[in-house]
């Protein structure tokens, strides 16, 4: 195992674009409205599609509901399964909403 890999490099910031390419860029829309006004439009009026929840979200809820079911069917009274399950995720939880919070996660 090697050490001290380098991971992925970080994307480059975007600049703003020159006034060639804004020029160009604006050439390129009155061709495309010209030769196909309707698919023209049709791509000004499409919104960006919608995102749901990202599969890290979606996979931390399916575990917390297991954890808590499974404390609330196993254990003999439903309170003292639902504090189990409460006193088991505060820190796993906590941990993993601090690290999406600072773009970790």
């Amino acid at each position: 195992m090697t050490t001290g890999a380098a991971g992925p490099t970080p994307p480059e910031p975007s600049r703003p674009l020159t006034e060639r390419e804004q020029a160009a860029l604006a050439k390129l829309a009155a061709a495309a409205r010209r030769d196909d006004p309707e698919w023209f439009d049709l791509l000004a009026a499409a919104s960006p599609p919608r995102r749901g929840p990202s599969p890290r979200v979606r996979d931390l809820t399916i575990q917390v509901v297991a954890v808590v079911v499974l404390a609330v069917v196993l254990l003999p009274s439903a309170w003292l399964g639902g504090l189990v399950a409460v006193m088991v995720l505060v820190g796993p939880l906590g941990a993993a909403l601090w690290a999406m919070r600072r773009g970790m996660l």
